[in-house]
Formats: structure tokens, sequence, C-alpha cells
């Protein structure tokens, strides 16, 4: 896949490749905060674990999104 068709592509769906990326790591952490699996995980391995260098950033990238923090989301029990 050329670099070219990738930027088509992304042109489509009107969201830059940064913008996509990021959305693909909010999702990857949703999912994560809500699994059995990685339930005793700290937020901010999740973090980590999902491409974000920052917990920091990531909280705000979180909160900006979906209007509440990782933590928030965990605690009400929201479903990926």
């Amino acid at each position: 896949m050329s670099p070219r068709y990738v930027q088509e592509l992304l042109q489509e769906t009107g969201a830059s490749f940064t913008e996509r990326v990021l959305e693909v790591r909010l999702q990857k952490a949703r999912s994560m905060l809500m699994s059995p699996v990685d339930h005793r995980s700290a937020v901010g391995e999740i973090a980590y674990a999902c491409g974000f260098n920052e917990v920091p950033y990531f909280n705000r990238c979180f909160r900006r999104r979906l209007g509440v923090s990782p933590t928030q989301y965990r605690g009400n029990g929201h479903t990926p």
C-alpha cells in the first residue's frame, strides 16, 4: 500500500493520519479499561500499552473524546 493511497483513503474520511491513530489508540484504551483481563492494570499501564508516552496527555485526549477521565470511565462501568 503506497503512502499516497493511504492519504487518499484518509481524505475521504476527513481525518488526518494523526487523528486516526489517536482514535484507534483511544478505542483500544476503552476496551482495556473495561476488560476483565486488564481490570488490575493501572491507567498509566493501559496508556503506555496503547502507545501514549505521557499519562497526562492520554488523560486529556480521553477526556476530550469521551467527556470523562479514564478512571471515571472505568468506575462507571461503561461497555466497550
